[in-house]
């Protein structure tokens, strides 16, 4: 009797150090840094400029757009693992996504006629400190990387202000002057994205363009649903 109850013990311990996640620690892992519950829904401003000047006579031509973005969380997707979870642009493009231990994923997308295609991106790395670096596209060519530089940077849209995680675009084909960065808040998801191209026109000497001529791209969170 005495060995039976020193077996239950022992087996009632190995369970208590189970590695197996919790509900609760499950959901905190869902909600990390984007949301994924159906309904979830952002909306964004957009701006975007392109500048073509004349070297000639130093005369710039500003083509600005002003326009929308969202991305709408429609349903989960089965991958036999974990549930994903397509997200919907407003062009309808249909992405599946999820969040694992690795961070923030993009598993594919789906066609037209709904048969999922593989693409696999390592959107945002998780858990993130400052100096992290990762690639969206571990060891494929023409892959992209990314730098933490901040996770606590206090960031204004027209949605509010938000405590965000920031990662800068690491691009060998970058020009002096241009960067390409990305505002992420937690259990919110992305807030701001901006990407600056500085200009010069060459005559004689190099002259830069003044900033509000620059090439740039301004997209900030206006509302969005997470649900509860």
């Amino acid at each position: 009797m005495k060995y039976i109850i020193i077996l239950v013990l022992a087996a009632l311990l190995l369970m208590s150090c189970t590695t197996e996640p919790t509900d609760n620690e499950q959901d905190n892992k869902q909600e990390f840094i984007f949301p994924l519950s159906v309904g979830n829904y952002w909306h964004y401003d957009v701006e975007v400029i392109f500048v073509s000047c004349n070297g000639d006579d130093l005369e710039c031509h500003v083509d600005q757009n002003v326009t929308f973005n969202s991305t709408t969380v429609t349903e989960e997707y089965n991958l036999l693992r974990n549930p994903a979870f397509i997200l919907q642009n407003e062009n309808g493009q249909t992405f599946v996504n999820e969040n694992t231990e690795a961070g923030f994923v993009q598993h594919g997308y789906l066609n037209s006629s709904g048969n999922f295609f593989e693409d696999e991106k390592l959107i945002v790395k998780s858990p993130i400190e400052v100096g992290d670096t990762w690639v969206d596209i571990e060891g494929a060519l023409g892959n992209t990387a990314y730098e933490c530089t901040s996770v606590n940077e206090e960031v204004t849209v027209p949605a509010g202000t938000f405590t965000c995680f920031v990662f800068r675009r690491l691009d060998e084909m970058f020009t002096d002057g241009e960067f390409h960065y990305y505002y992420y808040a937690k259990d919110i998801g992305l807030v701001k994205e901006l990407w600056h191209k500085e200009i010069h026109i060459e005559f004689d000497e190099s002259y830069p363009i003044p900033t509000q001529y620059q090439d740039k791209l301004v997209k900030e969170l206006d509302e969005y649903i997470i649900a509860e």
